[in-house]
């Protein structure tokens, strides 16, 4: 079945009687969503972010709830979250195997950018234990990455850096078991 409007098509199928059982491996959902202003989705939601902006994005998933597994994209533009403010996003982020597989791009006004590329336990990003014993966890392998920093921006910051120069350049990994969180 199909719901559509201007902004938002929703399209699928889906076992609802089986939802609680943990749904039927045959579910299908796909979401899209076009030009959404992110304060009417935040107003819709009853969310409290203080987030503005535009996005787009795709979302197809199968599967059960306790083992999801699909596809998610997403692009934004003008972002803000209170008062951070973020250009342009783009993700695109997988979902099998207990895993996410992301790599998202975020780009500031200034052109600083940030990209976040690998792979993090869904273990980790979902409730403990909504998902089924079977699906596996596998090890962290996430890099962010950020684009070379120059380094006279601090000097309107600190009157006493108004000699400093030079680039500085962002790159932290995260790899390994996962971390902070027990299973149930």
């Amino acid at each position: 079945s199909d719901v559509c409007s201007s902004d938002l098509v929703l399209d699928g199928g889906l076992a609802w009687s089986a939802i609680e059982a943990g749904g039927d491996p045959a579910d299908h959902l796909t979401v899209s969503v076009t030009d959404v202003a992110v304060k009417d989705a935040e107003t819709f939601l009853d969310l409290a972010i203080g987030a503005t902006g535009t996005v787009t994005g795709q979302v197809s998933l199968d599967g059960r709830l306790s083992d999801p597994r699909g596809h998610v994209t997403v692009t934004g533009r003008d972002l803000s979250v209170r008062g951070y403010q973020i250009a342009s996003l783009t993700a695109d982020v997988g979902l099998e195997r207990g895993a996410a597989s992301v790599s998202v791009r975020a780009r500031q006004p200034d052109g600083l950018a940030l990209t976040m590329v690998g792979d993090a336990p869904l273990a980790w990003l979902l409730p403990a234990g909504s998902l089924d014993a079977e699906v596996p966890t596998p090890n962290w392998a996430l890099a962010v990455v950020s684009d070379p920093i120059n380094l006279d921006i601090f000097a309107a910051a600190a009157p006493s850096l108004t000699q400093i120069g030079g680039q500085a350049l962002a790159d932290v990994r995260v790899t390994g078991p996962e971390i902070g969180r027990a299973h149930v």
